[in-house]
C-alpha cells in the first residue's frame, strides 16, 4: 500500500514491487468508453493527480464550484507531478501532461474551471489508444467505490459529474446507470482503496483498412456530388464509385457531335454504346481492315459483324448513326495502286455498307498516306483527295444522307517522327467530308518516353493551329467545318516501369484491379491536368499510371465545346462508366 500524501488518497501502483493488488472489479479500455463516461474519467484522473488539495479531487465535480463555497481561489496546477506518483507512475502522468492544454478548458473568468467537453474527452480517448495501444484502469474490490462502466445505482454525482458530459446528451455507449458514479467515493462512505493507473502490455492491433464496397449500376446522385470530381481523388472513392452512372442516361451535356468506338476486343463497350445511346451521335465498330495480297484487294473483318447488337442499336429511336472504320495501312507501292486504279477499293467499300445499312464510314488511311510521304507530293495528295470528295459522292447515290469520317492525326504531332494533318488539306477537304476524328492521344507513346496521354498545353496548341489557321497564313475554319473537328478523348491510359521505355496500355479493369491490390496515392499532375499513382509489382519494380479521371475528361470536353469542336472516344468499352456521365 502507496500512500502520497500530496493528494490525500492511498492506491496500489501496479508498475513494480510485490503484487499487492486487490481482486479486480472490473477493466475498462480507454478507447471504448461512452461519451459522457470519458470526461468523468478524465477529469477524476486529472483532479488527483495534477492539484495539490486533496479537497479538488472530486472525482468530476465542478473545481471552481466547490472553491468559491471555501471562498479560497481554487489552487494553481502544480508544474510537476507528485513524488510518490512521479515514482511509480511516471507513464501516467506524462501521459496526462501531454494532454493537459486540451482538456484545461478555462471559461471568461480566469479563476472557473471547466470540466472537459464531449468531444475533448473523445478525442483523449483516441489519442490514448493511439499512443499506448490500450491504457487499462484497474479497480478495486470494495463494494463502496464504484467506477465508471462497472457501477449500478445512482450517485449524488450523477447530475453534475462532468459539466462539459452533462450537457443534456443522455446517448452514453454503456447500460443504464454505468457511468451514474463518478470515480471516488460514494457519497458519505469512504473507499478501501483509491483506483490507480497502469500501462497495459502494448496490445495495439492492426489498423483496418475500411471495408470498401464497389457499387455498380445506375444511382440518382450527380457526378459532382461523388468526389470522383476533386484533385485530391482517392483509391476508395474511385472503387467505390466509379462503376456507377447515373440514372437519366438519356440526357445529353455535349452540343456537338459525340463519336464513340468500339471494338471487339473489348465487347463491354457494345453495351455501354446501347445504354447510352442518347448521348452519343455517332457509333463506329472497328471491324474492318482493307488488304491487298498480289494486286488483288480483299475486305477482311466481316467475321466481326455483329448483327444482334447492329439490330439493338437500331431498335432504339432517334439513336446514333453507325459508321464502321475501315483501316488501310499498306505500303507504299499498295497505296499508290489503290489511287491508280480508285474504283476496286471503292465499290467494294460502298457494297459493304449497302449490304448492312450502315449509316457511313469512318476510313482510316490520312496517317498511312502521311508517313509513306505521299501527300507531300502534288500529284500523290490531288488523287488521294479525288479519293475521299468521290467516295463520299458514291455513298450518296441514292440520296441518302450517309456520311464519311476521316480518323485523322493531329496538325501538332506529339513528336517530329509522327504523322500529321496539314491545315492545307483540312481546308481544301472540309466541304467533302462530314467529320473529322482527330487522334490526340498516345503523347507520350509517340514520343518514346513514359508520361501523360494527352497533355492539356498539346491539346490547346492543336486546338489553335487548327481552327486559327494563322501558322499557315489560311483563313480560319468555319463554325461548321470546327463543329466536323472531333478531338479524340482517350479512355484508357498508360503503364510504364521506372526507368524504362516501355508502356502498357491500361483499361478501366486494370485500374480497378491496380487500386484493389496496391497501396497508392493518386495524385493531380497540374503539368498534364491528368492524375497518376505508383506502384510496385511482385519483382520490386516501381510503375507509374497515367489514366484519366473524369475531372480530366471534364477539363477536355469543357475546352473542346468552349472552342466549338466536337468529339470522338477512344474507345467506349475501355473507360469507366462514370465517364458517361460526362457526355
Amino acid at each position: 500500500m502507496s500512500r502520497c500524501g500530496l493528494q490525500g488518497m492511498e492506491g496500489v501502483i501496479h508498475e513494480e514491487g510485490p503484487e499487492l493488488r486487490p481482486a479486480l472489479s472490473d477493466t475498462i479500455s480507454l478507447a471504448s468508453l461512452g461519451p459522457q463516461q470519458m470526461p468523468r474519467l478524465w477529469s477524476a484522473l486529472h483532479d488527483a493527480l495534477l492539484y495539490n488539495d486533496p479537497n479538488k479531487a472530486s472525482g468530476g465535480k465542478v473545481v471552481g464550484l466547490q472553491s468559491r463555497q471555501d471562498g479560497d481561489p481554487p489552487p494553481a496546477p502544480v508544474s510537476q507531478p507528485p513524488a510518490a506518483c512521479t515514482a511509480k507512475n511516471s507513464l501516467t502522468w506524462s501521459v496526462l501532461s501531454r494532454f493537459d492544454d486540451a482538456c484545461e478548458i478555462r471559461s471568461g473568468a480566469p479563476s472557473e474551471r471547466l470540466q472537459p467537453t464531449r468531444q475533448v474527452g473523445r478525442l483523449l480517448s483516441r489519442q490514448l489508444s493511439h499512443q499506448l495501444g490500450s491504457l487499462e484502469l484497474v479497480g478495486v474490490s470494495s463494494r463502496d467505490t464504484v467506477l465508471p462502466g462497472a457501477g449500478t445505482g445512482s450517485d449524488a454525482h450523477a447530475g453534475n459529474g462532468a459539466q462539459g458530459g452533462s450537457d443534456g446528451d443522455s446517448d452514453d455507449d454503456g447500460p443504464s446507470g454505468h457511468d451514474a458514479a463518478p470515480l471516488g467515493k460514494r457519497q458519505g462512505q469512504e473507499p478501501d482503496v483509491m483506483p490507480c493507473y497502469k500501462a497495459a502490455p502494448r496490445r495495439r492491433s492492426p489498423l483496418k483498412r475500411r471495408e470498401i464496397v464497389e457499387l455498380n449500376g445506375s444511382t440518382s446522385d450527380l457526378i459532382w456530388d461523388s468526389g470522383l470530381m476533386e484533385k485530391s481523388l482517392t483509391p476508395s472513392t474511385l472503387l467505390e464509385k466509379a462503376r456507377q452512372y447515373n440514372e437519366r442516361v438519356e440526357s445529353r451535356r455535349q452540343t456537338g457531335k459525340v463519336l464513340a468506338y468500339v471494338t471487339p476486343w473489348h465487347k463491354r463497350g457494345y453495351d455501354l454504346a446501347v445504354k447510352f445511346s442518347k448521348k452519343l451521335t455517332h457509333v463506329s465498330p472497328v471491324w474492318y481492315q482493307l488488304h491487298c495480297t498480289d494486286k488483288v484487294w480483299s475486305l477482311t473483318g466481316q467475321q466481326d459483324v455483329d448483327g444482334k447488337w447492329l439490330n439493338r442499336m437500331r431498335r432504339v429511336g432517334g439513336g446514333p448513326k453507325i459508321m464502321p472504320r475501315v483501316l488501310i495501312s499498306l505500303p507504299v507501292g499498295d497505296l499508290v495502286q489503290m489511287l491508280q486504279d480508285p474504283e476496286t477499293t471503292r465499290n467494294m467499300l460502298v457494297a459493304e455498307v449497302i449490304r448492312h445499312s450502315y449509316d457511313g464510314l469512318v476510313l482510316e488511311i490520312w496517317s498511312a498516306w502521311t508517313m509513306t510521304g505521299g501527300m507531300d507530293d502534288d500529284g500523290f495528295s490531288i488523287a488521294a483527295m479525288d479519293y475521299v470528295s468521290t467516295l463520299r459522292r458514291l455513298l450518296r447515290f441514292d440520296g441518302t444522307d450517309r456520311e464519311l469520317f476521316l480518323a485523322v492525326p493531329p496538325v501538332m504531332p506529339a513528336s517530329h517522327r509522327s504523322p500529321f494533318l496539314k491545315h492545307q488539306h483540312l481546308a481544301k477537304l472540309q466541304t467533302h467530308v462530314d467529320g473529322w476524328s482527330v487522334m490526340t492521344y498516345d503523347y507520350s507513346n509517340a514520343n518514346g518516353s513514359p508520361g501523360p496521354n494527352a497533355p492539356i498545353s498539346w491539346l490547346e496548341k492543336n486546338i489553335a493551329m487548327m481552327t486559327s489557321g494563322e501558322r499557315f497564313d489560311a483563313e480560319p475554319l468555319s463554325q461548321t467545318t470546327r463543329a466536323n473537328l472531333l478531338m479524340g478523348v482517350a479512355f484508357y491510359g498508360w503503364d510504364s516501369v521506372a526507368g524504362s521505355k516501355e508502356m502498357t496500355a491500361v483499361t478501366a479493369d486494370g485500374i480497378m484491379t491496380l487500386m484493389r491490390g496496391h497501396e497508392v496515392a493518386i495524385q493531380w499532375d497540374e503539368g498534364s491536368s491528368e492524375h497518376i499513382f505508383e506502384y510496385t509489382d511482385d519483382n520490386g519494380a516501381t510503375h507509374r499510371v497515367y489514366y484519366p479521371s473524369p475531372r480530366s475528361l471534364e477539363q477536355r470536353l469543357e475546352m473542346f465545346q468552349k472552342a466549338g469542336l466536337s468529339i470522338s472516344i477512344w474507345e467506349l468499352g475501355q473507360g469507366l462508366e462514370c465517364f458517361m456521365d460526362l457526355l
